[in-house]
């Protein structure tokens, strides 16, 4: 299993890349990699797959500049920018992007209090004030993949809800896919490809459902 990090000294954010979605971090690449069990046992009920073994780590290090203390990435994976082996392989990853999605969405409706600000969450990051309330941790998570799409040089019809954005991003990364293949494609200084943004997809719905699975624990103390 092969783990590639991004670190700017503050922090190591580590992309497991067989599995996209999956990442390790920690304040220290010692305690980041200390993650993978436990990250495994999480990717594997995430999205419904059978338990997942590490087996040989292979481990690499790649200097960036941006926040990955607050979960900032740019890396473009070599894997990124490989083409899939096949058209399974594709509508797997994309499968377990809808999966995510379907998560997000049952963990959301699970939530009461949904516009109730959790004190603990106002504070500032690179990308400003943080969503403080459940409902916008949700919000984010479906702009986001408008924001995954344009880097693509695409769009879709998202709405308001998770599902329904997700199928509509998934039939825009099949078209565009179809066009690009595993072309590399520069938005704002960052390098993107399809598989790049699935991965992507799929980290950024686990990063903010944990966010609003911590919030709904802290909602519930404070009433």
């Amino acid at each position: 299993m092969e783990i590639v990090f991004e670190t700017n000294g503050k922090g190591f954010l580590g992309w497991i890349v067989e599995l996209p979605g999956a990442f390790v971090r920690g304040p220290t690449l010692e305690l980041a990699l200390a993650k993978v069990g436990v990250e495994l046992r999480d990717y594997a009920a995430w999205l419904d797959l059978e338990p997942l073994q590490a087996g040989d780590l292979k481990v690499s290090s790649h200097r960036t500049k941006v926040a990955v203390e607050d979960a900032d990435s740019e890396i473009l994976l070599a894997q990124d920018a490989r083409p899939y082996s096949s058209s399974e392989v594709l509508e797997r990853d994309l499968g377990l992007s809808l999966v995510s999605a379907r998560k997000v969405n049952d963990l959301f409706l699970a939530c009461d209090h949904k516009d109730q600000v959790d004190p603990r969450m106002e504070r500032a990051t690179f990308y400003g004030e943080v969503y403080a309330t459940i409902r916008k941790q949700y919000e984010h998570i479906v702009a986001v993949q408008l924001y995954y799409l344009r880097c693509l040089g695409t769009e879709a019809d998202l709405g308001f809800d998770i599902i329904r954005g997700r199928k509509s991003t998934i039939e825009a990364l099949r078209a565009r896919y179809g066009e690009l293949g595993g072309r590399v494609f520069p938005c704002e200084g960052e390098d993107w490809t399809v598989r790049k943004a699935v991965r992507r997809l799929i980290w950024h719905d686990r990063i903010h459902a944990r966010a609003m699975a911590r919030m709904r624990a802290r909602l519930i103390e404070l009433r």
